[in-house]
Parts: C-alpha cells; sequence; structure tokens
C-alpha cells in the first residue's frame, strides 16, 4: 500500500509489472522510456514545482524509484528552498540522515558549482535493507533537479553523478 509512504513501500527487486500495476493504479498511466515508466505526479504538496516519479527496472524487477523536481536554475534562492523544504519534509517523516555530504555555498552561479562538482548536497537514510537518498545531482545538461531516489544501493555519498539524465 503506497498510501502511508511511497519510498518506503515501493517493492524494490519485486516484479517490475506488479509495481506498475500498484503506480498506475494510483497515479495513473506513465509515460514510457526505455526502461524507464514516468508519472507526472505530486508526491510533496508544498512543493509547486513539476515532480515526476521515475521508475527504472531491470528484466522484470523494479531496481530503483526517483522522484525528480525540476527546479529553476537561475534562482539559487528558489533551488535551495525547494530543497530544505523537501529536506524538511523527509527528516520529519524518516528522522536524521544517517549519512550527510554537503560542499560549497549556495551562491548565483549554483547550476556551474553542481556541474563543477564545487557545491554537493547528499542526503542518506538507510531504510533497512534499501537507502533513501536527497540530492542535487550533477547533470551534464547543466540543469538542476532536486532528486530524492530509493535504491538497493548508491555511489559513495561524496559522488554527485548518479543523478536522473534522462529526464529533462
Amino acid at each position: 500500500d503506497l498510501s502511508q509512504d511511497l519510498f518506503a513501500s515501493l517493492p524494490l527487486n519485486a516484479s517490475y509489472s506488479e509495481a506498475l500495476d500498484i503506480l498506475t493504479g494510483r497515479f495513473g498511466t506513465p509515460q514510457r522510456w526505455g526502461n524507464m515508466d514516468i508519472f507526472d505526479t505530486v508526491v510533496f504538496d508544498e512543493v509547486a514545482q513539476r515532480q515526476r516519479l521515475a521508475t527504472i527496472h531491470t528484466g522484470n524487477r523494479l531496481a530503483r524509484a526517483a522522484l525528480v523536481i525540476n527546479v529553476d536554475s537561475s534562482s539559487a534562492g528558489t533551488v535551495m528552498d525547494v530543497f530544505d523544504r523537501v529536506k524538511r519534509r523527509m527528516i520529519d517523516k524518516y528522522g536524521t540522515p544517517g549519512d550527510v555530504y554537503e560542499r560549497g555555498m549556495a551562491t548565483t552561479s549554483l547550476a556551474a558549482d553542481v556541474r563543477e562538482g564545487t557545491f554537493i548536497r547528499n542526503y542518506e537514510w538507510d531504510l533497512g535493507g534499501r537507502y533513501l537518498r536527497l540530492a542535487l545531482p550533477r547533470r551534464l545538461d547543466g540543469r538542476l533537479t532536486v532528486e530524492v531516489v530509493t535504491a538497493d544501493s548508491f555511489p559513495p555519498i561524496q559522488e554527485n553523478t548518479w543523478g536522473l539524465e534522462r529526464i529533462n
């Protein structure tokens, strides 16, 4: 049942077709891109920016799921406001993150700083056998996204190159 906690209840490594049936029942028909299904949805009510839930499968298994929030790259204040609102909600829900990595200060060149790796914000929670990460991952296209991803594992917390490039 996804009504209680979307990220903790997604059935990682379970049958992808079963997971997709559950998600389609809740969010409607997704858009398919290769090994991803993307749902336009709202997970965080307090965030006005576009939110999309992407599910990624390997074979017929749900490998990971990511909520991608598009933010205005031209305004560091807006980006960090959205990030902080999501972070507060996640701390309220999951408690203090088990692992945190922060580098740099938010400036007017935030998009370039993220792309160059001089600004990093990664917060990670261990949900007992799976992980949940909140971040501003580096994207080669220079766009900024706030991402909340659940998976069995991630690259080391200091790395910032694991985001979903294929979602514009």
